[in-house]
């Protein structure tokens, strides 16, 4: 798990493996290496 910030120093929420989270828990995003894609699948 990685914990990632917005540019303002905001907590954003965390990526664990390719999928992003946000910090109460809602899955917001796929990698695809530096990449990411909605859980649709669009850019």
């Amino acid at each position: 798990m990685q914990n990632l910030w917005i540019w303002g120093g905001e907590y954003f929420g965390y990526r664990e493996g390719d999928s992003l989270w946000t910090h109460d828990g809602k899955h917001v995003g796929q990698f695809q290496g530096n990449e990411i894609y909605s859980p649709d699948g669009y850019y």
